[in-house]
């Protein structure tokens, strides 16, 4: 690979900036235990706070892939950490949970939205070459926050407690602010990626957005308008929004729930221990993602379609595990098929729709995911709640995987008969 410094310090720029944003709203099952202590609430109204940053992050996708349009990433980024870290330093103060709604949900998601939504921008501007395999190790930050991240907060909650520990949490983050104002003007490519096309990452895309938004190819400012405007140019994005409802539905389940399941079976300790599994198996998950679509030229619909069945049958056998091994073994591939799943979604919407447009589809996309992360977090804790375990929820999400599989079959179809079409009248082109 020829990459210069700059490109390789954007990617560390990133996946440093992923690891405490974007990691911080996924491990936030960790204050699941203390806010069930001391607010004495029940498993779904504690799974439902702390899910609420994440879900926030989604929610605001549409309304933050305006501002990522219209204002330099730089000063997203920047603003982005600073609400995040507000919020998460001031969850030090409210005594009643609507207040942590508002502290520990709202706030520090709106933040974390601002800084995630524009991590994809970032990196296509800076690469065309291998831009599947840079935005899987950059993306790769948000995995390894979640297994940096438990045995931090773990340590923290126990010496400190855990306001002491959204304080420090919230100190780190403010690091943010800093990384965003490292990044400079960039080109920015306005071609849709031709996947077909062996030489399309050598090609020059000279186009220039000199204030270092995304430009919007005509499509109206505002965000109702473009959001739908798009919708009617690309109608296959609804099947690979639905999809991806699902996958985090299932997902949401899975990492909310799954230290508190680990301490009702037996083994509390290692709670924080299946968090860190999950996020290094959902490591090696993205950079093989990226490996497997730009040096296989593996189609990233038929690596979503196929790996979403791999994580319907890692779901599956979790209620049968009875054994620490075993729940390990299940973690990871949770953590792996995970890994694979939002990572490539970041390369089909790239192809589906060009860089001009990304912003727009990413924010949608976050949208989407919002409805199936609170759904995930909060059917879990009540399927405990009335069953007394995890097991049936497992069975749930489970299903919720397969039902994604088919829904997503349709775009799978229709990539792998263009790409034939494709490949025949290379064919013939050649004979002629």
């Amino acid at each position: 690979m020829d990459l210069n410094l700059r490109q390789i310090s954007v990617v560390l720029c990133v996946f440093t900036t992923l690891l405490l944003s974007n990691g911080t709203v996924q491990v936030m099952g960790l204050y699941m235990a203390s806010i069930l202590e001391e607010f004495n609430v029940g498993s779904a109204a504690a799974g439902w706070i702390c899910s609420l940053a994440y879900a926030t992050q989604c929610i605001a996708g549409p309304l933050t892939s305006v501002v990522v349009n219209n204002v330099h990433y730089r000063w997203v980024v920047m603003a982005g950490g600073t609400l995040q870290a507000a919020g998460m330093m001031t969850t030090y103060l409210p005594n009643s949970t609507w207040a942590l709604f508002i502290t520990l949900g709202i706030i520090p998601g709106l933040g974390a939205s601002l800084v995630y939504i524009s991590q994809p921008i970032i990196i296509t501007s800076y690469f065309t070459k291998y831009c599947g395999t840079m935005i899987g190790i950059a993306f790769a930050g948000c995995a390894s926050g979640v297994f940096v991240l438990p045995p931090l907060i773990n340590f923290l909650i126990s010496t400190y407690g855990w306001r002491s520990a959204l304080l420090i949490q919230g100190a780190l983050i403010v690091h943010i602010v800093a990384i965003g104002a490292t990044y400079q003007l960039s080109r920015r490519p306005e071609k849709k990626a031709d996947w077909n096309d062996p030489d399309r990452d050598d090609k020059a895309l000279k186009q220039f957005d000199e204030t270092g938004a995304t430009k919007s190819s005509g499509i109206s400012s505002g965000w109702f308008p473009s959001h739908i405007i798009l919708l009617m140019d690309t109608p296959i994005l609804v099947l690979v929004y639905l999809t991806s409802f699902f996958v985090n539905m299932a997902y949401t389940a899975a990492i909310i729930h799954s230290s508190n399941q680990m301490t009702i079976s037996g083994y509390s300790k290692d709670g924080a221990f299946v968090l860190s599994l999950l996020g290094i198996a959902s490591v090696c998950g993205r950079i093989v993602q990226g490996i497997v679509v730009d040096v296989f030229r593996v189609s990233p619909m038929t690596l979503y379609e196929v790996t979403l069945i791999i994580a319907a049958a890692s779901t599956f056998v979790n209620p049968l595990i009875n054994s620490y091994a075993g729940f390990m073994v299940s973690a990871f591939g949770t953590g792996f098929t995970t890994g694979i799943l939002f990572t490539v979604m970041y390369v089909m919407l790239l192809q589906l729709t060009g860089t001009s447009q990304l912003a727009t589809a990413v924010g949608m996309q976050l949208f989407v995911d919002c409805l199936g992360i609170m759904t995930g977090a909060y059917l879990a804790g009540a399927i405990r709640d009335i069953t007394g375990n995890y097991k049936l929820g497992f069975y749930v999400f489970g299903a919720t995987y397969i039902l994604g599989a088919c829904v997503f079959f349709p775009v799978y179809f229709a990539d792998r008969k263009r790409r034939t079409w494709t490949a025949v009248r290379n064919v013939d082109g050649e004979k002629d």
